[in-house]
């Protein structure tokens, strides 16, 4: 196990990827902390504890995406690089092959996605800063948020990319897949706000909640801004059990996934042998020279029928697509509209 842990940790290092999406955590919590406590805003302490866990939970849901790159990436690579027969003929146990694989790339996720901390805490400290939209370091608040926040929706979000990679063998349709349920949560959080829901109600809500949002709402409803700058969060009740809860879904998604994973490789469909056999050759006989009048042809054969024209057509903007849609500017875009979106959330809910 450790010969594949040690690859697949180098391997992942190496890879732009990896570095590309560490620095656009970075980049993300240092931008973020300079422009909530620049001057004209001093509402709350940007780095106080219950800003913290706000803004890991809004983090962790970019989450996904990190996931899909290096879980599913993992899953996917020897399929595309046609050396997932090689590897499966050797004696490898299931369980070494997927748990160390899994394991490799969840650690990997957590690390590029923890770079957003060192981003947050450096922007605290650049000049030019609103002093009154500063408050003191709290390392309580990055660890405690981290464990609670960080660690089970990645996780959770990582079983999911894995479920998906292991049952398509396709990268594009995960990262299509963790859009999508992204996105939805993002219009879920749009629709129903908390100041919509019936108190009555909200321990369901909260416990319903894959990433914890309505669960940790509900430890600061009643909070004023003097308890918002300086109290940490009651990390147990609700906020607890919904963590709880939603590790435990993760794992039995893993789980479920692994039992259904098949130590072998997918075959693609065979196309049916065409029937049209090499035409026989015609005994040669001669033919009489035509006349001079019948090389003249006529103006409607020249016309080309429209099914011949149209299926051609169809056949080349498949083929397009597909390799725009398997294209990397292409999730790139998408990504960046994503940032695009989750920002406008945020800010719609603030």
């Amino acid at each position: 196990m450790l010969p594949i842990l040690s690859f697949e940790a180098r391997y992942h290092l190496r890879r732009p990827t990896f570095w590309l999406i560490a620095g656009l955590f970075f980049t993300i919590g240092l931008v973020d902390i300079v422009s909530k406590a620049g001057q004209g805003n001093a509402f709350f302490f940007v780095n106080s504890p219950s800003q913290i866990f706000q803004t890991t939970l809004w983090y962790s849901i970019f989450g996904i995406l990190a996931a899909a790159a290096f879980v599913a990436e993992t899953f996917v690579r020897d399929a595309n690089t046609r050396m997932e027969a090689l590897i499966l003929s050797t004696p490898i146990r299931k369980w070494d092959y997927l748990t160390t694989r899994f394991g490799a790339a969840f650690v990997i996720t957590l690390v590029a996605f923890s770079a957003y901390i060192p981003g947050m805490v450096l922007g605290s400290f650049m000049p030019g800063l609103n002093p009154f939209a500063l408050g003191p370091f709290r390392a309580d608040g990055y660890l405690a948020s981290y464990l609670l926040i960080a660690l089970p929706n990645l996780f959770l979000v990582s079983a999911l990319a894995f479920a998906i990679a292991a049952r398509t063998r396709s990268l594009a349709i995960t990262f299509a897949g963790s859009i999508v349920l992204v996105m939805l949560y993002l219009a879920s959080l749009m629709m129903v706000g908390a100041d919509t829901i019936n108190y009555q109600q909200y321990p369901l809500w909260a416990m319903v909640d894959p990433f914890g949002f309505y669960a940790f709402e509900s430890k600061t409803l009643t909070w004023t801004v003097f308890d918002h700058n300086t109290l940490m969060p009651n990390l147990g009740g609700l906020l607890l059990w919904n963590r709880l809860l939603w590790f435990t879904i993760g794992l039995v998604l893993w789980s479920i996934s692994y039992r259904a994973y098949k130590m072998q490789t997918q075959t693609a469909p065979q196309k049916r042998k065409s029937t049209n056999s090499r035409p026989k050759a015609l005994p040669h006989s001669p033919t009489p020279p035509l006349p001079h009048s019948s090389f003249l042809i006529p103006h409607s054969s020249l016309l080309i029928p429209h099914s011949s024209f149209l299926t051609p057509l169809l056949h080349r903007t498949a083929f397009e697509l597909r390799t725009i849609l398997q294209g990397r500017a292409f999730w790139l875009l998408t990504a960046l509209g994503l940032v695009s979106l989750v920002l406008a959330a945020m800010g719609s809910r603030t």
